[in-house]
């Protein structure tokens, strides 16, 4: 007896191969149309058109490499929190028993009469508080000691201005994932400054 569908089984086998070449093919033209697939970016980056496009301070192929910033530059300072009284516990403007007017001063190193910057004053002040004015301001030598101050303004009363209180604080410190705020906080001065920043390369 003969079987005439045996025939054909070459010429079935010839269908089935073409067909898995073509769905091998496919499924690699799936694969390498992914200009990304198995690029990995770090700290992060992300992945665009084959290569990683880094945040800011980082660099190299995969955002690998951390930059090291060569300035800092202050674009608005707030005072959240400020000591209502002096350190002998009397109302900084005693006289005439109204709130402070504090400004800000900010110097490389210790703190000093002499201010590279100093803020507008905010007369009979309430937290909190926003200054602006001369901003934006840019610190070099990030890698050493800065001093900011808020300061009781008495001169206009015929007295000695008072600090209210004040930091001590290296700005490259704070470099950890380059933040676009530096906060300044002290429950011991009932004190808290808020810097916001940009980080300069």
């Amino acid at each position: 007896m003969n079987f005439p569908i045996h025939q054909n089984l070459p010429r079935i086998g010839v269908i089935v191969m073409i067909l898995v070449v073509f769905a091998c093919s496919d499924k690699d033209n799936t694969l390498t149309t992914d200009a990304c697939y198995g690029t990995s970016c770090l700290n992060g980056g992300t992945c665009l058109n084959g290569s990683c496009n880094c945040p800011q301070g980082y660099a190299g192929f995969h955002c690998e490499t951390k930059l090291t910033p060569v300035s800092l530059t202050i674009t608005g300072i707030e005072v959240s929190l400020f000591p209502l009284t002096d350190f002998s516990d009397n109302m900084w403007d005693a006289s005439d028993r109204s709130n402070p007017d504090p400004y800000i001063l900010l110097n490389p190193g210790p703190a000093t009469v002499f201010s590279y910057y100093k803020s507008e004053v905010v007369n009979n002040a309430i937290a909190p508080l926003s200054y602006s004015n001369d901003l934006p301001y840019t610190l070099s030598n990030i890698d050493q000691g800065w001093s900011i101050s808020v300061v009781d303004d008495d001169q206009s009363e015929g007295y000695q201005d008072q600090i209210m209180g004040g930091f001590y604080f290296t700005p490259i410190s704070y470099d950890t994932d380059f933040p676009q705020t530096i906060e300044l906080i002290s429950s011991v001065q009932s004190l808290s400054i808020t810097l916001a920043v940009i980080w300069n390369f």
